[in-house]
């Protein structure tokens, strides 16, 4: 039978990782496994050889080019044959979540004409920020240093409406004890407040740290956050 596809984006603040990894593909891998999914987990070229928007530029050509198996004629024959283009989700850690939320938002422009829609959207330990200064987004965004740039601070005054997110559901998913909780808390509330008509939860796994669960798949804590994205991306949470 046809499977959903999950379209994964890796972490890594915009300038380390690559799905190669061995952290994130076991992750994904295990993703595929309990989800029945089928997974693509894409590169990304990274700063500062490549700096922002490179990464957005290249997940908007990945999604393009995923989507263009649709009608069963792609370059990939695990596409071709194996997905139902009615569920595409979309995921990823840190880096990857940011980037989720601006390809959503992408897919959201009737202007961007991809052809289908999102059924979920996943961000997990998101990398968002705000108007507090950040070395971090200065160096992968020299062109945009200020922490207020929509793309790094989705619920900043010169943000576009959230109302514009291309999927039918989001999942936010925080770690109680990582620095970047409450900008993910924020982005789940600014997406609640919105006017947007999809269907939005909040996770908050406590006592662990920024993306813990990639560091120990086999920890309880670790069990729980994928069951909960295993639901989801299953429509049953």
């Amino acid at each position: 039978r046809k499977l959903p596809l999950l379209l994964y984006f890796h972490g890594g603040a915009f300038c380390i990782s690559s799905p190669f990894c061995g952290k994130y593909h076991r992750y994904v891998s295990r993703l595929a496994a309990e989800a029945r999914v089928v997974v693509v987990s894409f590169a990304y070229r990274l700063a500062p050889e490549h700096p922002i928007p490179a990464a957005y530029d290249d997940a908007r050509a990945g999604i393009r080019w995923a989507v263009s198996h649709r009608a069963g004629n792609g370059h990939e024959p695990w596409l071709n044959d194996h997905v139902d283009f009615n569920r595409v989700l979309l995921s990823g850690e840190s880096a990857g979540g940011n980037i989720v939320h601006n390809l959503a938002m992408a897919v959201g422009d009737p202007g961007f004409g991809l052809g289908v829609g999102l059924s979920g959207i996943a961000l997990v330990c998101p990398y968002f920020s705000g108007s507090k200064p950040s070395n971090m987004w200065a160096f992968v965004c020299p062109s945009s240093p200020d922490n207020d740039d929509p793309r790094i601070n989705p619920v900043g005054p010169n943000a576009p409406s959230l109302t514009g997110l291309g999927s039918k559901r989001v999942m936010v998913i925080v770690a109680g004890e990582d620095g970047l909780r409450d900008r993910g808390r924020l982005y789940y509330e600014g997406v609640e407040k919105s006017g947007w008509k999809g269907g939005a939860e909040f996770v908050e796994i406590e006592g662990e740290g920024h993306c813990f669960h990639l560091y120990n798949l086999e920890s309880e804590k670790a069990g729980i956050l994928i069951k909960r994205l295993v639901a989801f991306f299953n429509g049953k949470s």
